[in-house]
């Protein structure tokens, strides 16, 4: 226990013992006797005396501990706090009688003193011996410093102890006994020595304490460092060291030299160099840890290591292609771009990207070496698109994706949302006033220290391939501030008058395909026990709307029951987001 909590738990026992004093009636009064033996009853200044209070502990009980405490020159200032401890040891620096009291008490405020006489003579004991060094860890150059200051002895002044030591600890003692206390030594041979200090008093009594000290050819005014030209290198390629920005502090014109060890494995490929510059093939694919050595013109050195990443011969590129709308219509601009394609040898500017639009296996020449580009179809159906992505060595990937033009005229356009990398782009259409998205909201961003709640999302049937090609589905929580910046939830109004403006004959007119281009796709929901459930069949998409009792809204269509309605639901469900904005 701290000595804070133990000095708590005091003053609350010595409270309770005034409270239980003020309210004990005399008859209720619980006795206790003082009564402790000390061992051994005769000793020296050196003995380490037992008192014993095992008698006194006897009268104790889980009503009624007792407490004791000691005086141990019965001069009334106690050296002890109160303590239960049975069995307490004391030592008596100094030769004489000794009167020692103990005090015991209990809660009911009852106490006893007692009293034992010890007689005490001068004993002697060795020295504390105690060295520090300084450094403890330096080179062969460096004067040590061996500092004995803190050495004592329980009978005897310092200045009456003398000295001696072992610095490379082979059992001889390198000096005579002497007073002073602070030497120094310089090594001659690397290694490490358990260095030794013997202590005496003017009794002849000693002590030894031993201590380590390591010897190096380490120089820490020495600082190498080293860049590489490799670039996206292989196991072919020369890889061009350069050493030159290593320095000896203070001395610029100071003669240095340079060892490499390529694989850090104690095989130098090359040794004590003159020059910093150094070229090698290196063999060994993946990341090689490159050890550079700098020697100073005594032998002594610095170390330092650096990874080097070293590829297999040339790598094939990565063609990431992404699909802005995936829905349209013939006014559609279409937007694909490959900004996120790559290769660990070739810049993604000097890559070669060749596109593929019309379906014909043929590349559209006009879009050579075009990144982003906008494409208007002129025939309604589901279309390939295809990258190829090519690298300097005429190495290439091929990927593909299709879009579908639907039949239609309303206003289209693209939404490109930020918030996540790489953004997320969802095809937009304009109906009466409002834009409205024409796919399901994706969206999902994990709490973080600045966004404590992020975006969570569900998934059909805990399947994140859904979410990504079909939305993800929100609970009421997450989905209301789901949507992009200048984005929002439809009212139930506005979903009403979309549906009786765009789909009032017919609820198809509202699905994949549909005049109305809201492209509805029955993506299904999850319930309140988190069960997946309504694929294929139905759908519900959030509103902003609350009741007065603070009860959300959602669209509703189920294309079985031919049903397309504002129902109340929890806000525990999990359904599907369409965004809006004026």
């Amino acid at each position: 226990m701290g000595t804070g909590n133990f000095k708590k738990g005091l003053l609350f026992l010595l409270v309770t013992f005034l409270f239980l004093t003020c309210n004990r009636k005399p008859d209720e009064a619980v006795v206790v006797e003082s009564i402790f033996n000390v061992a051994p009853t005769v000793g020296l200044t050196t003995t380490r005396f037992e008192f014993d209070a095992t008698q006194t502990m006897l009268t104790s009980n889980e009503d009624h501990p007792v407490l004791i405490r000691y005086d141990w020159q019965n001069d009334g200032i106690w050296d002890q706090d109160y303590t239960t401890n049975t069995k307490i040891t004391h030592r008596f620096y100094k030769p004489g009688t000794y009167t020692i009291k103990m005090e015991a008490r209990n809660l009911s405020g009852t106490r006893d003193t007692s009293l034992v006489t010890l007689i005490v003579d001068r004993g002697y004991s060795p020295p504390v011996p105690f060295f520090a060094i300084s450094p403890d860890s330096a080179n062969r150059y460096t004067l040590f410093s061996f500092d004995a200051g803190k050495s004592y002895d329980d009978e005897d002044s310092s200045d009456l102890l003398v000295f001696r030591w072992d610095f490379d600890g082979d059992g001889n003692w390198d000096t005579d006994y002497g007073h002073e206390k602070l030497v120094n030594h310089q090594y001659q041979i690397t290694g490490k020595y358990q260095a030794g200090l013997e202590v005496m008093d003017p009794t002849n009594r000693s002590a030894v304490i031993r201590k380590m000290v390591t010897v190096d050819l380490l120089n820490d005014s020495i600082r190498p460092a080293f860049t590489f030209d490799g670039g996206f290198s292989t196991v072919e390629d020369v890889f061009s060291f350069d050493a030159s920005g290593s320095e000896f502090l203070g001395q610029p014109d100071r003669k240095l030299t340079y060892s490499w060890d390529i694989s850090s494995d104690g095989l130098w490929e090359a040794l004590n160099l003159t020059t910093p510059y150094f070229k090698t093939v290196i063999k060994r694919e993946g990341f090689v840890k490159v050890k550079l050595r700098v020697t100073d013109d005594r032998g002594l050195y610095m170390d330092t290591i650096q990874k080097v990443q070293v590829f297999p011969l040339n790598s094939t590129p990565v063609a990431v292609l992404v699909v802005g709308n995936k829905i349209g219509n013939l006014q559609t601009d279409y937007y694909f771009n490959a900004l996120n394609s790559s290769d660990r040898e070739t810049s993604i500017l000097d890559l070669k990207y060749q596109w593929d639009l019309d379906g014909d296996g043929v590349w559209d020449s006009e879009f050579n070496n075009l990144r982003e580009i906008t494409y208007r179809f002129n025939t309604l159906g589901k279309h390939l698109v295809k990258l190829k992505v090519t690298d300097a060595n005429e190495d290439f990937d091929l990927k593909s994706d299709t879009v579908s033009v639907f039949a239609g005229t309303h206003e289209t356009g693209l939404l490109v949302d930020r918030r996540r990398i790489p953004s997320d782009y969802y095809s937009t259409v304009k109906i009466g006033n409002l834009w409205w998205m024409q796919e399901n909201l994706r969206i999902y961003i994990e709490p973080s220290k600045d966004n404590p709640n992020g975006i969570r999302r569900l998934c059909y049937g805990n399947d994140d391939n859904l979410c990504e090609q079909y939305g993800g589905i929100y609970q009421y929580g997450p989905a209301i501030h789901a949507c992009p910046a200048g984005w929002r939830l439809p009212t139930k109004a506005e979903f009403q008058e979309l549906v009786t403006q765009e789909a009032s004959e017919s609820l198809a007119k509202l699905l994949l395909g549909g005049s109305s281009e809201m492209h509805v796709r029955l993506t299904g929901y999850v319930d309140i026990k988190g069960k997946s459930t309504g694929y294929g069949t139905a759908t519900h998409f959030w509103l902003s709307d609350l009741t007065n009792s603070g009860i959300p809204n959602a669209w509703y269509i189920d294309k079985v029951k031919g049903e397309s309605k504002p129902v109340l639901t929890s806000k525990t469900y999990g359904y599907s987001v369409r965004c809006v904005k004026e």
